[in-house]
This record gives structure tokens, sequence and C-alpha cells, in this order.
């Protein structure tokens, strides 16, 4: 790409690009364009002195030498006298309308290139505020990501203390639960020991009440046989 400044403000900038300064001008006095779409035309200027310049440099690269220029002078000369102005001004005129024919098509060829140019730049811009808004939207998915690993992470460790207090809870539990056993068996132990006791009492009240009524019928037995012996 190369700039081009303009005779007339038909371009799109100041010879700055999306904040790039690439060459100074005035505004809307600047283009730009593949450089192998740029050729460089000599069309009349607005000075006088550089038409003059560039006219006169345009006629030594076409004469070869003065002495044709001369003999081509003298030929008109010997034709006519003195050199027809109209056919002059009518060539210079076809020229000048190719040359402006020319810088037009140029012109509306930068000039879409230039439009081409500032929408691809519209559309870069575009996609980077979308990769942006893209990069904020992953960055805030990030964030809410974290915070609920984070939640998670915390949620488990909580979950584990919980489960280690009921682990605890049921060991303990069992470990009651055997201890009660232990004493529900020494209960029972001992019920069924007082309830030997209590048989074996029963027993023995028995034993002991039949022979205190044997007792007592010999006691009776032995004081009628002293009685009898009195007689």
């Amino acid at each position: 790409w190369c700039g081009v400044e303009l005779d007339e403000p038909l371009g799109k900038n100041d010879g700055a690009v999306a904040g790039t300064r690439y060459f100074q001008c005035l505004s809307r006095y600047g283009l730009f364009a593949p450089i192998h779409k740029v050729t460089r035309i000599g069309f009349p200027c607005t000075t006088p002195t550089k038409t003059k310049s560039s006219r006169r440099r345009s006629v030594l690269k076409k004469s070869p030498s003065a002495s044709s220029i001369s003999s081509l002078s003298s030929a008109t000369s010997s034709i006519s006298g003195k050199p027809s102005r109209a056919g002059l001004l009518t060539e210079t005129s076809a020229r000048y309308a190719r040359k402006i024919s020319s810088t037009t098509a140029l012109q509306e060829a930068l000039k879409e290139k230039q439009q081409h140019i500032e929408q691809l730049l519209a559309e870069r811009d575009l996609e980077r505020c979308e990769v942006a808004k893209a990069t904020s939207h992953a960055g805030e998915m990030q964030q809410e990501l974290a915070l609920l690993r984070k939640g998670r992470d915390q949620y488990a460790v909580e979950m584990e203390a919980k489960l280690d207090q009921l682990r605890s809870m049921v060991e303990a539990a069992d470990r009651d639960k055997v201890e009660l056993l232990n004493q529900l068996e020494e209960e029972k132990r001992k019920v069924e020991d007082l309830q030997f006791r209590v048989e074996e009492a029963c027993i023995t009240r028995g034993d002991l009440e039949t022979q205190t009524r044997l007792e007592h019928a010999h006691i009776k037995e032995l004081e009628q046989s002293l009685l009898f012996e009195k007689t």
C-alpha cells in the first residue's frame, strides 16, 4: 500500500489510519491504495510554474534533439506560415480530458479501496470487540467455575466432617450397646442367682417346717410318756 496526496478534498483521511500516521496532508486530501494500482501521471496542476515545467519536461522527453525541433518548426512554418492554435488546443483538451477521465477512474478505484479498507478496519474492530467480549465472558465463566469448585470443595469438606462425626457417634453407640448388653447379661446372672437362692431358701424353709413339726410331735410323745409313767 502507498499513500496518495490529492489535489482536491476527495479523499478519506489526512494521512493517518486507525490512529497511526503514515504521512502529513490536509483533511480529506489523503488516500491509501495498493502500490501496483497507483500510476504516476502528468496532468496540469494548479500552480502555473509547475505546469510550465512539467510541459517543458514532457516536450524534452518526447523531442529527441534540438535539430528535430527546429526542422519540425520549419516544416510547419513552410506549410502554413504559423502553427494552428485551434488544433493544438483541441489535442491538448483531448489529452487533458483523457487524463482527467483516467484520474477520475483512479480516484474512484482508490475511493472503493479506501472504503473497503475502512470496512475491513471496522470489521477488525468489531471482531476485536467480540473477542474482548468473549474473553470477558470467558473470564466471568472461569470465575464462576472457580467459585463453584470452591463451594463444592468446601461442601465436600463439611460433608466429610459430618460423616466423621456420624461415624464417631455410631462407634460410640456401638460401644454403649456392647456395654449395655454386658450389663444386661450381668443383671440376668444376678437375677438367676437370686432366683436360685430364693428357691433354695424355699426348700430349706420347707425342710425346717417339716423338721419342726416332727420335733413338736416327738415332744408331745415324750410328754405323754412322762405323764403315763407318773400315773
